[in-house]
């Protein structure tokens, strides 16, 4: 539907303690930053790194590294659904089947896949050599 997301990025002069954002540009003319619940946007310190959407799921994923979460957000109506908390949280994939997000994360180079159908965490595999924030599944 023409929407995009768009996240924090470092800015010269600011540190990982100043709040980072995710917004919403429903069309050309706004943008619309998240700003509830309270509890979890005064807790995207430093830089929104990487996004996701599933327009399928009517989701988008945002990992957030400085404070180790990721968050998960309906996308027709920016609802806060759930909040992971993952060391270091980098880089986002769709998997295959597309019933799951990879999650790249940790000082261990951790991959770890999130469960659309419940946002549980399931298959984990250590040591990786993944640690990016841009992931693409082949």
């Amino acid at each position: 539907n023409r929407q995009s997301i768009l996240v924090s990025a470092q800015r010269r002069d600011l540190d990982d303690n100043h709040i980072g954002a995710v917004s919403m540009q429903r069309n050309l003319k706004s943008l619309e930053v998240i700003t509830q619940p309270t509890e979890i946007v005064n807790n995207m310190l430093g830089e929104s790194l990487s996004v996701l959407a599933i327009p399928a799921a009517d989701l988008f994923v945002v990992t957030h590294p400085k404070p180790g979460m990721v968050t998960v957000w309906q996308l027709s109506n920016n609802k806060f659904l759930k909040r992971l908390d993952l060391p270091h949280a980098r880089g986002l994939a769709l998997t295959r089947d597309q019933s799951g997000v990879w999650i790249s994360y940790g000082t261990e180079a951790e991959l770890v896949q999130m469960k659309l159908a419940d946002f549980s965490l399931g298959s984990h595999m250590a040591g990786t050599y993944i640690t990016g924030s841009h992931l693409f599944p082949v």
